[in-house]
């Protein structure tokens, strides 16, 4: 799985709250019974644009996890 910023800048999201938004998206996976084959910060900060209560939004692409073989 891959998470980036739609902006070319500086990340600005934090080791930990990477690794929350990581462990977010792994939950869905294991709950959906999804693939997520993409993810990337989407909201206010993803364009430079945070307020002082942004949230991380987070876009991701998913497949059924039947399309995708297992390891």
């Amino acid at each position: 799985m891959s998470f980036c910023r739609m902006s070319s800048e500086e990340p600005v999201v934090s080791d930990s709250t990477r690794r929350a938004i990581e462990r977010g998206l792994r939950e869905i996976e294991a709950e959906e019974q999804v693939c997520i084959l993409y993810a990337c910060e989407s909201g206010g900060r993803a364009w430079d644009f945070p307020s002082a209560d942004s949230d991380y939004d987070v876009f991701h692409l998913r497949s059924s996890a039947r399309l995708v073989p297992s390891t």
